[in-house]
């Protein structure tokens, strides 16, 4: 189990920025909707970059322009970022795009859970403000789990137990997917809270506009219920604030080259292995072999 030499470099970083969380007054919190604190107040907010005052914040940018390449260079695959391209297009049939949902579900439903074990770590590393925000992303990738699996259950007419549980089950996995999801298995049981603000959190900025241009091409093509749609409509907006819970963590907590390092291998790791991913289920549509 960790222990909190992972997190402090000494007693006086300890009382300046771990503790400092501890001694908020309520006048200094902002209660959300949800009824509970939130972890850092005005984050919800619009237009919020606080993560810029932060002492590491030249690091944080530093992911980001890297990701921001990556991107660009990857920009005219068609499959690339979740099939987003060919889905506002409307090219794949339905069976093609029955495909590319079932190789979603399981990053949706199964991937996020391993970060109740960082959430657990965080807390007794007495790091509660990483805690706090570990917590808060992983109640809402929770729900968003049930909505990916209400869309595919509804898009396609399918039941919820025989067709989509199976998807779930990590021994059902192709390679792919069960390497990615080891990866994931072990940088949450293993890894510093950094690694996961990283890869869980602040490599989620591709999405928003991803799951717009998605949530256009399912209605404009194949006709979907507006009532199917929850998850896209969410993941329209939604993680614009889970990447301010990464760049914050990162910004404020990757104190040391060792820290950075693993955060920014990690982010790359997780980009990579994605596209990789992707890549891979292309591979296996019919409209690929076109």
């Amino acid at each position: 189990m960790a222990s909190k030499i992972e997190l402090v470099i000494d007693d006086d970083y300890e009382k300046q920025i771990v503790r400092e969380y501890d001694m908020y007054s309520a006048e200094d919190r902002e209660v959300s909707i949800a009824g509970s604190y939130t972890p850092v107040k005005g984050i919800y907010t619009l237009g919020w970059k606080a993560w810029q005052e932060q002492p590491y914040a030249d690091f944080v940018q530093s992911i980001i322009d890297w990701h921001n390449g990556f991107m660009r260079d990857h920009s005219s695959e068609p499959f690339y970022p979740d099939f987003a391209p060919l889905i506002h297009k409307g090219e794949p049939t339905m069976e093609d795009l029955k495909k590319i949902f079932f190789s979603l579900v399981p990053r949706a439903t199964e991937i996020f859970m391993w970060e109740g074990l960082a959430h657990a770590r965080a807390h007794i590393m007495g790091a509660r403000e990483a805690r706090d925000l570990i917590a808060r992303h992983l109640f809402e990738e929770t729900g968003h789990a049930e909505m990916m699996i209400d869309f595919v259950v509804g898009a396609f007419n399918l039941d919820r137990v025989r067709d989509i549980y199976p998807l779930n089950n990590p021994a059902n996995f192709d390679e792919p997917l069960r390497k990615w999801y080891k990866t994931v298995q072990d940088r949450n049981v293993r890894g510093h809270f950094t690694e996961i603000a990283a890869a869980s959190m602040l490599s989620e900025r591709w999405i928003p506009r991803t799951y717009k241009m998605i949530g256009d091409g399912l209605r404009q093509h194949y006709r979907i219920s507006n009532r199917h749609l929850t998850f896209m409509d969410i993941h329209s907006y939604i993680d614009i604030y889970h990447q301010r819970f990464g760049a914050y963590l990162l910004a404020k907590y990757a104190t040391t080259k060792e820290l950075q390092q693993r955060a920014y291998q990690a982010y790359m790791d997780g980009i990579i292995g994605y596209y990789g991913y992707n890549k891979a289920v292309h591979e296996t549509l019919a409209l690929s072999k076109k």
